[in-house]
């Protein structure tokens, strides 16, 4: 999927929480919802970012880590990426792509 591009609607019904979303909010989101390619080795958030975006993984896969050294990684498809990154604000863990 190219950047800018908006998120398909059916995808969307698959995430945490958009699908339980009433019919009004679902569509101003639809409308608002993009897609970004990021290469491999790029970071999306690092830890104490404040960015106010809610960001999810519909295809390849993200390394989460922490201030503490521990990592683990999520892959699209997977019930795990159905839900938004470390979504806390500001960020505990640094999303990188691999």
């Amino acid at each position: 999927m190219a950047d800018g591009q908006l998120v398909d609607k059916n995808i969307l019904k698959t995430l945490v929480p958009p699908n339980a979303l009433n019919a009004e909010n679902f569509q101003e989101l639809a409308g608002k919802a993009f897609v970004e390619e990021l290469p491999a080795g790029k970071v999306i958030f690092t830890v104490g970012e404040v960015d106010r975006k809610t960001t999810y993984l519909l295809e390849g896969e993200v390394s989460l880590s922490n201030d503490s050294g521990e990592t683990s990684s999520i892959r699209g498809g997977t019930d795990a990426a159905k839900h938004p990154l470390a979504n806390m604000q500001p960020r505990k863990q640094t999303a990188k792509t691999k």
